[in-house]
């Protein structure tokens, strides 16, 4: 094995790194990067870097961005830079081979090119050079892409079907239709061909013939061999009548479904890749990118397909090789690849293997602690030729430890600390094994006992830092596997954070939507009106619906008395939809209807309202083309049909608290917790299809791939051994992901049910431990055993991993048997060691973690809004996103008197409308205007000045039926004059239109739970909330408030959250009238509105959300990296001002924000509140 050593090996040539788990990719990348820049000529516009998701070509550039920024701070920081020094001992070592008299000016040169350097997708990488290079393809390149074009692909398929039955026989007319939806068979078939790289085939499975060639590459010839593996099928095999059937679609459908992209000017992401492919052989295309490009990075290579492959390696591989200078590096790792279902091609990878002229490897986990990663590497041993990840392809390189991390630990009653093992492995003996059913509850009870456990015994993950449920993560196969384990964890009153992000429109929540939207269309339709009253929004009984309810003698029975509130709810829904828009309507109703304050106290019933809000959002988005009722019933009844995986409509994690994670491996790669829990380990699952009908696979030889289609019953799973094979192994490469997210405590429970058959054996956790194809009972056993006692062995033979954690943990006595645990679970305690000694808390001190159940919830919980809090009551807050709505209260009666006597076609916007539906409306327009396109527009470009006019017509068109004043060259100029002014801070000076859209959020929404307070503190209150801001600055200061508690949830949203020079900032849109004039608009004038609409409040109840936010993405909230607050009172800025008319800025104490964090989720404590005031005023 050859280390890749970051500071000495080679960086130029090309080479892949085999980057194991834990081992640093990502900070590996930035040095191998930064030291392209200091010791070659490459400069920063030349590197290219290719990575998986936006989300980690984000968070690459933002390291590089660091890196570059530590290195040029460092040298600044002193005089000579022979003295410069850095905390990461690589970058010492580095920094004393370079040129020390060129570092500050390629380091400043690097940062000032990095916004312009290509560090994205595969996708926006092909996008990118197909624009660039627009004139020297010859594809053409004049679209707007789409994740998908389901609604042309529909179209197509509905043509060729009418075509095809009008000419049809009976017979082929019957097998046509036999599949019950031949539709959703054709739409498959249609998506997966037009992926199909070049030179790619297809065949029927149920009749095989010589492979068709796909896209026209090469003939072939028909062959009526019947396939062996049909010779038992009793179900019909498709006819070659059926066949030709479907020859003739793949030979129509695709050249039909390009011709329509063409003519709707639209194009989907993989259509860009497959485009990029066809321009390889096209040297005027090719050549300008290779030569663009000296230094190409692959990252998350082993999830790479043989389309994207093919291009890396035309454009630059041989050019490489060519030219010692440049380098193409390819990083990745085998043992994860875990994306066949989405083309990733493991094969693809050890081809690339094999291109290259060297492999290296990084040999350092900093990951896991010692102990538990000597465990892995002995788990995924390969050993006689036998290899755990079942091919000598991928072969288990044992990594070095390169964490200081320790094993958990507790205290027992004496003081002396308790280790906990780092790995447990649970199972059970042949004679009490329990059914599928029991085998599944059994081991839920035993997670959700552990994790009880660990939560309330005083365990520490180290000194003066317990563990906390939001370090434990519970992984599954698939969500499906989930819900055993999250009900036992309830019933512990133990919370969890499910990741599952299903789409939207396939929840229960849209049905209901979709319900009260078929009312308002026919409010007379007696059924319509009763489905409406059973959803969750409207909430009525079966009872109060039922005949029996209104037979009843009285003259109007309270079945009677609904029914007609109902009635009455629904026609001013309706008419408030007509007059205001969809979202409007449902914010209504779900007032009148307390849908909030029947959903919160359930179980469940956050989430269901967050998908509610989604929902209404997506119909909000899709009024501004469908705005009737109809329209937007018949989208939603259309689009609830189909799933769809885009990011717009997958559903959105509940909250930001701490809480146990549950989610999938695939959706765990990348990250790592303290504790993790595999549950279901024992269970075989194979790789879920989508349909039994379609399946691809590479050529044998390598160049393309095959298509296989069964239109019939038999299932196309069935065709090949060889990929059954292929999906067991990747479930080998999942368990390998599973096991090395934990760092410091691994459970494993691997229970076989009663009656365990070859198929269990199989399971993937056994295979790699056993390194045997087909595991039978008895092999498994003896691999366990000897799994511990190797382990013994090592940890007896490594003396310095016993000695390292008794010196970090004061301990005096540990055996190596302590790290490690096998044991066997008996059915009739169904508990382990851990919990036998353990006392349960009283209810008293029962934990913060722990949820109310749906019993003990009561009336007062509730969410509210920093209204609500000003008001010292709970309020019961629409779910409606009317920003504006709040801050123009006192304006109300003021903009209800000058209705009457608006202008026409006024010009101004300060005197435009007031009150809440202006605030509204303005608030949409900043919402969904383009920063790019203003930007064009005012620095004169001529064509994005049209198309800014036609936006802000388009975006205010909803909204027109409310204001007789409304303008597009008005509301045009309000863009130009608020995006374009130069907002400054103390420490930047830029334009909102400047903001790169990958760091900004708009419409950030939150919801933070307001806890229970800690034992010796008092409850949170409007009333104590106020006594903690008396302890700092005067403008912080409320008035006397009640002393009723504040319980369940404060929610709000956050207009915009923008990241600019690495420093994170807050915006919030004001549309207050302060005066008839710009000048009226001044700091003195802004402060008042700031004191008097209590902004002050506002701001920093939205500043604990965004620590809060940022901390679950591992980011902490420092004075180095918070900018600060921006309050724009948008009628009074203007572009070309020299002062800062309309532009409040503040940055607010870090120590005050803290100390509020502090108080929501701990309750009122002067001590705790002096000492962060006492740092305030330090700081000061």
């Amino acid at each position: 094995m050859q280390i890749f050593e970051l500071d000495t090996s080679p960086i130029q040539g090309t080479f892949l790194i085999e980057a194991s788990a834990g081992t640093g990719k990502t900070y590996s990348l930035t040095r191998i990067v930064l030291r392209l820049l200091m010791e070659t000529n490459i400069r920063i516009d030349q590197v290219l870097m290719v990575t998986y998701t936006n989300a980690a070509a984000g968070e690459l550039k933002a390291r590089l961005r660091d890196l570059l920024i530590e290195v040029k701070e460092a040298i600044e920081s002193t005089s000579s830079t022979s003295e410069v020094h850095f905390d990461d001992k690589t970058l010492n070592t580095l920094y004393s081979r370079w040129n020390h008299n060129t570092v500050a000016e390629r380091v400043s040169a690097a940062l000032d090119g990095l916004d312009d350097a290509c560090i994205s997708t595969i996708h926006s990488f092909c996008q990118k050079m197909l624009k660039e290079h627009l004139f020297s393809g010859e594809q053409s390149n004049d679209f707007d892409p789409k994740e998908n074009v389901d609604d042309l692909v529909d179209r197509v398929i509905d043509d060729f079907l009418r075509e095809e039955l009008q000419k049809a026989d009976e017979q082929l007319r019957e097998e046509i239709l036999r599949p019950g939806q031949p539709k959703e068979i054709l739409r498959e078939l249609l998506t997966q061909y037009v992926k199909l790289p070049l030179h790619s085939s297809y065949r029927f499975y149920t009749k095989w013939r010589e492979d068709v060639p796909a896209n026209g590459c090469a003939s072939a010839e028909k062959d009526s061999k019947k396939n062996s593996n049909n010779s038992k099928e009793k179900t019909p095999c498709d006819s070659e009548q059926l066949m030709e059937f479907l020859d003739r679609f793949l030979t129509i459908a695709p050249k039909r479904l390009r011709q329509l992209k063409i003519s709707n000017r639209t194009n989907t992401f993989d259509d860009m890749i497959g485009d990029v492919e066809k321009e390889l052989l096209n040297p005027a295309f090719t050549d300008p990118i290779s030569k663009q490009f000296r230094a190409v990075l692959i990252d998350e290579f082993q999830d790479t397909d043989p389309v994207q492959y093919n291009i890396f390696k035309t454009l630059f591989l041989d050019k490489t090789r060519q030219d010692p200078s440049r380098c193409l590096i390819f990083v990745g790792d085998p043992k994860q690849s875990i994306y066949r279902f989405r083309g990733a091609d493991i094969d693809t990878y050890e081809k690339a293997r094999s291109d290259v002229d060297q492999t290296l490897n990084l040999a350092k986990n900093y990951r896991s602690n010692a102990a538990l990663l000597g465990i892995i590497n002995h788990f995924f041993a390969d050993h006689d030729g036998a290899y755990a990840f079942g091919t000598n392809a991928i072969r288990y390189l044992p990594v070095q430890a390169g964490s200081d991390k320790l094993p958990l630990y507790r205290e027992d009653e004496s003081g002396q600390k308790k280790i906990l093992p780092v790995f447990e492995y649970w199972y059970r003996d042949d004679d009490h094994r329990l059914a599928s059913e029991e085998n599944q509850l059994s081991e839920a009870q035993l997670i959700a006992n552990d994790i009880y456990t660990l939560l309330n015994s005083g365990v520490m993950t180290k000194p003066d830092q317990p563990l906390m449920a939001k370090d434990i993560v519970i992984l599954v196969r698939s969500h499906k596997h989930a819900d055993l384990v999250i009900e036992a964890l309830a019933q512990k009153r133990i919370r969890t954070l499910s990741h599952r992000r299903d789409d939207v429109l396939q929840t229960e929540e849209a049905e209901d939507v979709l319900n009260i939207l078929k009312a308002m269309e026919v409010p007379q339709d007696n059924k319509r009106l009763k489905l409406a009253r059973l959803t969750r929004i409207m909430g009525d009984s079966v009872n109060d619906v039922s005949p029996e309810a209104f037979n009843q003698p009285s003259s109007q029975t309270p079945a009677e008395k609904k029914a007609l509130k109902a009635r009455e709810y629904i026609d001013e829904a309706r008419n408030l939809f007509n007059r205001k828009g969809v979202a409007s309507a449902f914010a209504w109703l779900f007032e009148q209807c307390q849908t909030q304050e029947k959903l919160l106290p359930l179980s469940g019933g956050e989430k269901r309202l967050n998908h509610f809000n989604h929902i209404i959002e997506l119909l909000q988005e899709q009024s501004r083309h469908l705005n009737s009722i109809s329209g937007l019933t018949r989208w939603l009844s259309k689009t609830m049909r189909r799933f769809s995986d885009e990011e717009k409509r997958q559903t959105r994690l509940e909250n930001d608290e701490n809480l146990v994670t549950v989610m999938t491996i695939h959706g765990s790669k990348g990250l790592e917790f303290p504790v993790v829990y595999l549950a279901n380990a024992w269970r075989n699952s194979a790789i879920d299809y989508s349909s039994k009908h379609v399946c691809s696979a590479l050529n044998a030889h390598g160049s393309g791939k095959t298509l296989t289609i069964s239109y019939s019953e038999q299932n196309v799973k069935n065709a090949s051994p060889e990929q059954t094979e292929a999906d067991l192994l990747e479930n080998i490469r999942l368990a390998y992901v599973a096991m090395t997210r934990a760092s410091q405590r691994l459970v494993m429970p691997l229970l076989l049910r009663k009656k365990a058959n070859k198929t269990d054996f199989r399971a993937p956790y056994f295979r790699a431990l056993t390194k045997q194809q087909q595991p039978s009972n008895e092999s498994i056993k003896l691999a366990q055993e000897k799994l511990f006692h190797d382990l013994e062995v090592y940890l007896d033979a490594n003396k310095a991993i016993i000695e390292k954690i008794k010196f970090g943990l004061g301990v005096s006595d540990l055996k190596s048997t302590d790290l490690f645990s096998m044991i066997c679970i008996s059915p009739e305690e169904n508990k382990l060691p851990l919990h036998k000694d353990f006392v349960p808390k009283t209810e008293e001190d029962k934990p913060l973690l722990s949820t109310q159940p749906c019993h003990s919830l009561h009336a007062t919980w509730h969410q509210s809004s920093y209204t609500a809090i000003m008001r010292g009551i709970t309020e019961h807050a629409d779910q409606e996103r009317q920003a504006e709505k709040e801050d123009q209260v006192q304006e109300q009666a003021l903009a209800e008197n000058e209705q009457d006597t608006k202008v026409e076609n006024n010009t101004s916007i300060l005197t435009f409308s007031r009150g809440p539906e202006s605030g509204t409306f303005l608030h949409a327009l900043f919402e969904h205007i383009d920063f790019e396109l203003v930007a064009k527009a005012n620095a004169g470009d001529q064509q994005s000045q049209q198309k800014l006019l036609k936006r802000t017509e388009v975006l205010s068109r909803p909204y027109a039926h409310n204001f007789s004043d409304l303008n597009a060259e008005m509301l045009a100029e309000l863009m130009r004059n608020v995006l374009c002014a130069r907002i400054q801070t103390k420490e930047d000076s830029f334009q909102l239109c400047q903001i790169d859209p990958r760091y900004k959020q708009r419409e950030m929404t939150f919801t933070m739970s307001i806890k229970e307070p800690l034992k010796n503190r008092r409850s949170v209150s409007a009333h104590t909330l106020a006594l903690l801001l008396k302890a700092f600055d005067k403008k912080y200061h409320l008035p006397e408030m009640e002393a009723k508690n504040l319980k369940g949830f404060l929610n709000g949203a956050i207009d915009m959250v923008f990241m600019q020079n690495h420093r994170f900032y807050i915006l919030d849109w004001k549309s207050n009238f302060l005066g008839d004039t710009v000048s009226q608009y001044g700091q003195t004038a802004m402060k008042k509105a700031m004191q008097s609409h209590h902004y002050y409040l506002q701001y920093l109840i939205y500043c604990v959300a965004l620590k809060r936010y940022l901390q679950l993405r591992h980011i902490e909230l420092t004075q180095d990296n918070f900018g600060g607050v921006i309050y724009a009172f948008i009628r009074g800025i203007r572009a070309e001002q020299k002062n800062s008319n309309g532009i409040f800025f503040e940055q607010p104490p870090l120590a005050l924000i803290e100390c509020l964090d502090d108080f929501f989720l701990h309750g009122f404590d002067p001590k705790t509140i002096g000492r962060f005031a006492q740092k305030t005023t330090l700081r000061e």
